[in-house]
């Protein structure tokens, strides 16, 4: 499960300083995948509720990262 935030790490890391507000909208996306784990922590028996999270941050990363960045 932890694989799935690799995308946000790429987001993020290939960005310059200089890009504040799309480093704060990466990590965002991000604090959606980590909302995730929370509920897989803290209710193993409602894991598959936190697939549903997991899936938007990721699709959002990736929909975020191929077309809606401006390419450096």
């Amino acid at each position: 499960m932890y694989n799935k935030y690799i995308v946000t790490f790429i987001n993020v890391t290939r960005l310059s300083s200089n890009y504040v507000l799309e480093q704060i909208l990466a990590w965002s996306f991000g604090l959606i995948g980590i909302i995730s784990l929370i509920i897989k922590i803290k209710k193993p028996e409602k894991a598959s509720l936190c697939y549903i999270p997991l899936t938007a941050s990721v699709s959002l990363g990736i929909i975020y990262l191929f077309f809606f960045m401006k390419f450096i």
